[in-house]
């Protein structure tokens, strides 16, 4: 649920419900998701968050994820995506590739830029991971570590599609994954918010 009374509450609405796992991390539970990459006709979990609230998402933000990534092989994991249907940042997608480096594109659903990390995220570990966007910039982190950043000058806008957590909305990327928590701000973070 969110914490921050804007009404941003994710929600199941496949027919293939992620699971709890009540105590996984620090005696807190986590959600799991398992999705079938080799087969994705097979009903594939998700939650997904209302666009209404997410306008901010086009402008400078940032956001964190506490999550276990599990490797897919040569598929890409989704991370958190808000995308039109053909798949394409409207305003982003930030997936992680089979080899562990987090990418995030930005876009207006036509046109796209993406940035990429430098150093893969540990596999089957949970890891803090996020990025922040300030103007035309992306940054990634690992940890409380920066990871790589770089520029997008793609035109940014909202195709009004909801934001999707555990698979992309055209199906077409899921995640195998644990996800503890995922914070989201309507600003880029400093370095002392972001190691508070």
């Amino acid at each position: 649920a969110d914490q921050s009374l804007s009404g941003n509450d994710a929600a199941t609405l496949s027919s293939s419900f992620p699971t709890l796992i009540p105590g996984a991390l620090n005696g807190r539970p986590v959600i799991h998701f398992t999705n079938n990459i080799a087969t994705p006709a097979l009903p594939q979990q998700f939650l997904e968050v209302p666009s209404a609230n997410l306008g901010f998402l086009t402008g400078n933000s940032s956001t964190f994820i506490m999550a276990k990534l599990f490797a897919s092989g040569t598929s890409y994991r989704t991370v958190l995506s808000k995308t039109a249907n053909n798949n394409k940042a409207a305003p982003f997608d930030w997936y992680v590739s089979a080899a562990g480096v987090a990418t995030v594109n930005r876009g207006n659903g036509s046109t796209v830029g993406g940035a990429s990390g430098t150093t893969a995220i540990p596999n089957a570990t949970f890891t803090p991971i996020g990025c922040t966007v300030s103007g035309q910039v992306v940054t990634h982190y690992l940890g409380y570590n920066a990871n790589g950043s770089g520029t997008i000058t793609a035109v940014v806008g909202d195709a009004g599609d909801p934001m999707r957590i555990g698979r992309r909305y055209d199906n077409g990327t899921f995640g195998n994954e644990d996800i503890a928590e995922v914070v989201m701000y309507d600003h880029a973070v400093s370095t002392v918010e972001r190691q508070q």
